[in-house]
C-alpha cells in the first residue's frame, strides 16, 4: 500500500515513532495493507453495523 500524495508526515513524526517504540515496543507495520485486511476481517461487520445506524436505508 503506497501512501497518497497528500499523506505527509507531521514535523514531530519521528518523535512520535520513538515514543511509540519506547512506550509500547511498537514500530510501524512493513505493509499497512496487511494490517488493514486483518482489521477488516475481524471488525468489518461490526463497523458496518455501527455505521448503518447513522445512514437511512436507500430505497
Amino acid at each position: 500500500m503506497e501512501p497518497d500524495s497528500h499523506d505527509e508526515t507531521g514535523p514531530r513524526h519521528e518523535e512520535y515513532l520513538a515514543w511509540l517504540d519506547e512506550t509500547f515496543g511498537l514500530t510501524p507495520p512493513d505493509n499497512p495493507g496487511d494490517l488493514l485486511a486483518i482489521a477488516e476481517a475481524e471488525f468489518g461487520a461490526q463497523l458496518e453495523s455501527w455505521v448503518d445506524r447513522f445512514y437511512p436505508e436507500e430505497e
